[in-house]
């Protein structure tokens, strides 16, 4: 059961934001596989790009561009609205974890 519960909240803090920052922006593709598609490459682009660049900073903002890039040849919108759902990622993500935390704060 607690498996499920990670899987579930695994899913609920990386496919969904996703998937309502593409609507949000109006992307083409809007749907479960796309957005999980996109995670999985934004995930094999920071690894590559975290071990390529030594410098935090620069390895940050070559992230931001090219998590851009591939959130809107993935999701199917522009560069700058492929900044757009980064940003709105970021933003629910913040959120849900504020809310997981308090969670876990109030049940000890």
């Amino acid at each position: 059961m607690e498996l499920l519960f990670v899987i579930v909240l695994f899913l609920g803090a990386t496919l969904v934001p996703v998937m309502v920052g593409a609507r949000l922006v109006h992307a083409q593709n809007t749907s479960l596989g796309s957005a999980f598609f996109a995670i999985i490459a934004l995930a094999v682009a920071s690894a590559t790009i975290g071990h390529l660049v030594s410098n935090p900073f620069l390895a940050f903002g070559v992230s931001v561009l090219v998590g851009a890039v591939l959130l809107s040849a993935i999701l199917g919108t522009t560069f700058v609205r492929g900044l757009a759902i980064g940003a709105i990622i970021v933003a629910l993500q913040f959120a849900f974890l504020i809310g997981f935390m308090g969670v876990a704060f109030v049940t000890g």
